[in-house]
Order: structure tokens, then C-alpha cells, then sequence
């Protein structure tokens, strides 16, 4: 996740700057190759960090020398953000479905656990409504409209529950 400078070098002891304390909370996520499509460094994980809100869309990133009190927030939000890359081989292996497609847009500002979400797979006709457990509800937005992969169980009463869900890299 902390690749050094530009020029090859590796300097631990400085101190970090905001380009680069953003860029790292961006790969420590996994979206590093979304931010290298969208303007790569520093632009497109400043980008990046907007979208995924680590900070406000209306934060300037610059290559000023960050503070604890720049930093802390930034790492806290993205502590709750999810994975872009996850292990598909862990879910497959516990025996949950898995189907690629699109989380629909809703008018709900918010999802609660229990709420339902729509995926709208891209090889079958039907959508699949999932049940939000408490682990996405706070930021199953960020999914919406976006192609991702998702992993889900079903009761025998045929409810669906989403276990996990990540990005496709494309």
C-alpha cells in the first residue's frame, strides 16, 4: 500500500503529505486501479477519495504536509468503507450463490438492516431483492448504480440475505 517516492526512494521518517496519505487510504481499500482510471496520482485517488467519501467533495488535496487532524477523520471513514477487491474464493468455498449485475437506485437515503435492496443480475431476467444486514447498511449506497459482485444465502423459506459484496474491476 506504501510504494515510496517517485524516485525509487523510501522515506518513513518524513513526514506524509495530504496527496499522500490519501492516496494510501485508497489502495488500502482496493480502488487503486479505479483511481489510476480516473487521472492516477495524485488526481484520480483524490478522486477517488471523494467518491468513496474519506473526504468532502469540496476538499482540495494538495501536497501540503498533513496533520493528525487531517488524517484521523479520513482513516476513520475509512475504516467503514467497503473492500473493492475481495476473496471470491472464500464465500464459493462456504457454498454462498454468487451473481454479477447492478445494485438499482432507490429513493431511500438510507438502508437499515432488514431493508431490502435490489440486484439486478446481468445473466438472469428477474431481479433478486436482498435483505441489508447491519454490516452493509451504512454504506450499501456506495454500490448503487455501480457493477459488483455479490454473495448471498438463502433460507428455505426462500429469503435471500446479502453476505458480502465488492466492485467488479474492470
Amino acid at each position: 500500500f506504501i510504494r515510496g517516492n517517485g524516485d525509487g526512494t523510501f522515506r518513513p521518517d518524513e513526514y506524509i503529505t495530504q496527496e499522500e496519505a490519501v492516496t494510501i487510504l485508497v489502495s488500502l481499500l482496493g480502488y487503486e486501479e479505479h483511481a489510476k482510471k480516473n487521472g492516477s496520482y495524485p488526481t484520480g485517488y483524490a478522486f477517488m477519495a471523494k467518491q468513496l467519501g474519506i473526504i468532502d467533495k469540496t476538499t482540495e488535496i494538495t501536497n501540503d504536509f498533513s496533520t493528525y487532524n487531517e488524517i484521523f477523520p479520513m482513516l476513520l471513514k475509512t475504516m467503514r468503507l467497503p473492500l473493492c477487491q475481495q476473496s471470491e474464493t472464500l464465500w464459493e468455498k462456504k457454498g454462498y450463490l454468487k451473481a454479477e449485475g447492478m445494485v438499482q437506485k432507490l429513493e431511500s437515503s438510507t438502508y437499515e438492516w432488514g431493508d431490502t435492496l435490489v440486484f439486478l443480475p446481468n445473466k438472469m431476467k428477474e431481479p433478486i431483492s436482498l435483505i441489508v444486514s447491519s454490516t452493509y447498511s451504512d454504506y450499501v449506497k456506495l454500490f448503487e448504480g455501480k457493477q459488483v459482485v455479490v454473495f448471498y444465502s438463502k433460507t428455505k423459506e426462500g429469503e435471500k440475505f446479502l453476505i458480502d459484496m465488492a466492485l467488479v474491476n474492470k
